[in-house]
């Protein structure tokens, strides 16, 4: 019956809807918190909390929460079903109050979701909600992603492939126009132009390329790993924080970070070697440009990761930044097969 359900519901629900939450003012000190939770998903009690504005809260009452053992929590209690929790106030300043609500809650397909923070304003004498604001934290690039991968098919391949035109013009792609130009006239005599097209799309589907295997990487192994929920884990955190203070020092100057000179002299040995209009050399620059492009696109690029990890399909998560990529390659197919026409002409103006 489980693998039933799972199979019928390959996507995860949007947080508001797998978890609807309501405030109702039951009299002139009690509220009533209620979660109506979907079959197959979860709520954690030891995530849950509550602040009032204009008011103190002098007690919860928390219903009888199911142990469970999580994979990456722990021995944890949780709700599988709709939960009320009662909460009484003392020393209230007035009759329009706002509650922050905080909460964290997972699907059993594989995802665990960021922590939530609702801001609800409530009227104790009116009994009824004035005003609800969602906290989600799924960024605006995630959900775009999102509704963008649950359309499958060639809609997905081709609202990837026009979402790589989109980051295409992001400040990180410019410094492979060089790399690819260098490549392609790296040569005793100018290419014909079949062969700068040849060596540009070799260039290009090596990158795309790339992204596929990571896109494919992502979709087979993403859901059995819980991606999302490992990277909340206390000891990540700590971990990637204390990485960025240390780097942080070198950017102060305190000391310089490079790779010791046996592997530089080696690199640059390897470099040295490679020449221009050798396809392989060409294929090789390519797969390594993708490690030039992420850091500009890492918002939309870690979106679609994101979705792609919950959703078990490698093959889909493969085409996905496949196209992603070709989109991202297409203007550098233009300017590796076109040449200097498409650059400006060096002259006087430089100067």
């Amino acid at each position: 019956q489980l693998q039933n359900n799972l199979n019928n519901k390959t996507h995860p629900l949007k947080i508001n809807e797998a978890f609807p939450l309501s405030v109702a003012a039951i009299d002139d000190k009690t509220l009533v918190i209620k979660w109506l939770i979907q079959e197959d998903y979860y709520l954690y009690k030891d995530k849950m909390f509550f602040v009032i504005d204009g008011a103190k809260i002098a007690n919860i009452n928390f219903p009888e929460a199911k142990l469970k053992h999580d994979e990456f929590f722990g021995q944890v209690r949780v709700y599988e079903k709709p939960v009320e929790i009662l909460v009484t106030l003392s020393e209230i300043q007035n009759d329009a109050l706002t509650l922050n609500i905080g909460y964290q809650g997972c699907w059993i397909g594989g995802v665990c979701y960021p922590p939530q923070n609702d801001l609800i304003r409530i009227s104790l004498s009116g009994a009824e909600t004035i005003q609800s604001q969602s906290g989600e934290s799924a960024n605006t690039e995630e959900l775009k992603a999102r509704e963008l991968f649950q359309q499958g098919g060639l809609a997905l391949f081709f609202g990837a492939l026009l979402a790589g035109l989109a980051l295409s013009w992001t400040p990180c792609v410019y410094p492979m126009i060089p790399i690819l130009s260098g490549i392609i006239i790296g040569q005793k005599q100018t290419p014909s132009t079949i062969k700068a097209l040849l060596m540009s799309l070799t260039f290009v589907l090596s990158m795309s390329l790339a992204y596929g295997f990571i896109g494919a990487t992502a979709g087979y192994f993403g859901a059995g790993i819980n991606l999302q929920a490992i990277m909340q884990t206390p000891w990540i955190l700590v971990v990637f924080s204390l990485i960025f203070i240390f780097l942080a020092f070198s950017m102060f100057g305190f000391y310089e970070l490079q790779l010791p000179r046996v592997i530089q002299d080696k690199l640059d040995s390897w470099s040295q070697k490679q020449k221009g209009g050798q396809l392989v050399s060409v294929g090789i620059m390519g797969s390594l440009s993708a490690l030039v492009v992420s850091p500009c696109v890492s918002a939309p690029l870690a979106g679609t990761l994101v979705y792609i990890s919950t959703t078990g399909d490698a093959v889909l998560g493969g085409a996905a930044l496949l196209a992603l990529g070709l989109g991202m390659g297409f203007p550098l197919l233009l300017i590796g097969t076109g040449g200097s026409s498409f650059l400006p002409k060096a002259g006087n103006w430089m100067n």
